[in-house]
């Protein structure tokens, strides 16, 4: 039996990962200095490894 309710915390996740994703690419951020930009950059990739460790957990108690 499918748990729905863990099957819609990974969708949710997945979403949140292309909202992360979108938001790394504005262009702004692309104007910035090398060392402002790794910062950025580092936050958004924790943000979207912490989301993917979600799915994960999500989807072992789904199987």
């Amino acid at each position: 039996m499918v748990e729905t309710g863990r099957r819609q915390d990974m969708i949710h996740y997945k979403k949140l990962i292309r909202k992360a994703i979108a938001e790394k690419q504005k262009h702004h951020y692309r104007r910035m200095n090398t060392v402002e930009w790794l910062k950025i950059d580092g936050f958004y990739q924790k943000l979207i490894e912490n989301y993917r460790g979600k799915i994960e957990l999500a989807r072992r108690d789904v199987m």
